[in-house]
């Protein structure tokens, strides 16, 4: 008997014979086979280009063959893999031109790869699996932009140990999609001065979440004026764990409108840009800043608060609504109680997240320690990722923006070195140009002579070459 994840391979076959391509959009009921060992959330069941065909990326230009936007940019069901290491100096904006895709960066030999430039986006494309890249804007292109967005339509996504910085917009955003996660990544730095695009514009800002059925988990968040995250107006259901935000210099996480969402065991650590500022005396004594559309009462979200840490303040571990504030005093006390979720007797009450959506649950203060030694593209961690990390532990910042003054508020890349090189190492032998090196092929009894038995033997529910990829990274996922 076949299982569904076999028959979809099979239906790639038979479109490829009759050169066609199928897209694949599953319910979170039509397919119970996850992601990877360790993915967690709504978007754990995403299979991303599982039983496709394989791409190798053999150099770091920008387009052309064997170029990541060459393999990011083609049609049908496929996998990416990396002989390379390095830079990717984008010189346009980088658009995923078809969906039922994955993209390995574990499989990069050396120091993994790192995006630069310009923004990566996912517009209206389904089944989409990103792990271990790093998304690096910067303020050398001539487009203001996130980092990484994916929104419009976006279904089955799965980001994962990647890292997110220096967007001239936000950096990371995800709103307008469904069964959606990121997990284990770094969002950071964005840049704060961008007047050589706009001298009005000052921009700062870590992400817009949201949707429906969307997964923020187990990240860290750090050095940003506002948006750690926003949350997306009439979102049902976003789902903020487990997370580590850092350094706001004005709101941390805010917004949510007509949203519906669980804010849970996060930790909220002020760092030296939000002690900055005295006008602003409550921003390090609020971790929720919610927002009305147009000051109409009717229009503030709805939230489940549980188990969430401002470190200053350990009250609010007693009475989360502490840390809560609207847009004014007065509007914080006349309708403060508007904004939480309650069932029909009045007690307080999360929104549901089905049963084995998270198969692991920290308190905020584990959840510190944990997405320290856990997030980013950390196969290999960068400078800026290990900068980070140190600074998140120490309550530091060991930059300040050229042009704010402010502590890890940075008004260029350069503030703070700018793109670290990256090493690369000579790629192990793939003879059949199956994404997975005969070594491997050999020592599991495969033919790396044959490009078709990439599929189905060694695991029933994952490809052969899921497996070898999922191994290069299985030290550093829980089971």
């Amino acid at each position: 008997m076949y299982n569904l994840i076999q028959l979809q391979v099979l239906l790639i076959w038979f479109s490829a014979f009759l050169g066609n391509s199928i897209q694949f959009s599953y319910r979170i009921s039509d397919l119970d086979q996850i992601a990877f060992p360790g993915a967690e959330g709504f978007g754990k069941y995403a299979s991303g280009g599982r039983g496709g065909l394989v791409y190798i990326v053999t150099n770091l230009n920008d387009s052309g063959p064997g170029s990541l936007r060459w393999a990011v940019e083609a049609k049908g069901p496929r996998t990416v893999v990396f002989e390379v290491s390095g830079n990717i100096e984008l010189k346009s904006r980088l658009n995923v031109g078809d969906g039922n895709l994955t993209i390995a960066g574990q499989s990069a030999p050396g120091d993994g790869i790192t995006i630069q430039n310009y923004p990566f986006r996912i517009i209206g494309k389904t089944n989409i699996i990103i792990r271990f890249i790093r998304f690096r804007h910067g303020d050398l292109g001539d487009e203001i932009g996130d980092a990484f967005e994916a929104r419009s339509g976006c279904e089955n996504l799965m980001i994962d140990h990647c890292s997110f910085s220096w967007g001239l917009d936000e950096t990371c955003s995800i709103y307008g999609v469904s069964n959606a996660t990121i997990q284990n990544c770094i969002v950071s730095e964005g840049i704060n001065d961008v007047s050589r695009f706009d001298k009005n514009f000052k921009h700062a800002y870590g992400g817009i979440i949201g949707g429906m059925n969307v997964s923020f988990y187990g990240n860290l968040m750090c050095h940003f004026m506002i948006r750690m995250p926003s949350i997306a107006k009439e979102s049902s259901i976003l789902d903020i764990r487990n997370n580590v935000f850092y350094n706001w210099g004005f709101r941390p996480t805010n917004n949510g409108s007509k949203a519906k969402t669980n804010l849970i065991s996060n930790y909220y650590k002020p760092g030296p840009a939000t002690k900055a500022l005295p006008s602003q005396q409550l921003v390090d004594q609020t971790f929720l800043w919610a927002s009305s559309i147009e000051k109409d009462p009717i229009t503030y979200g709805k939230f489940y608060l549980e188990g969430n840490m401002l470190e200053g303040r350990t009250e609010i571990l007693q009475n989360q609504w502490l840390g809560v504030r609207l847009e004014n005093s007065e509007r914080t006390r006349r309708y403060l109680d508007l904004c939480k979720n309650k069932d029909a007797n009045g007690n307080l009450i999360p929104f549901e997240v089905s049963e084995g959506i998270y198969l692991h649950k920290l308190t905020a203060r584990d959840a510190f320690s944990f997405v320290l030694e856990n997030a980013g593209a950390n196969l290999h961690r960068d400078e800026v990722d290990l900068r980070l990390i140190h600074e998140v532990k120490t309550g530091t910042a060991k930059f300040k923006g050229s042009l704010s003054g402010l502590l890890g508020i940075i008004d260029s890349q350069a503030d703070v070195g700018g793109w670290p090189q990256l090493n690369s190492q000579p790629p192990p032998i793939d003879t059949d140009r199956d994404g997975m090196p005969d070594y491997w092929e050999i020592e599991k009894g495969l033919n790396p002579e044959r490009r078709d038995d990439r599929f189905y033997n060694l695991d029933p529910n994952y490809t052969n070459l899921e497996v070898y990829l999922n191994g290069l990274v299985s030290h550093l996922m829980r089971p």
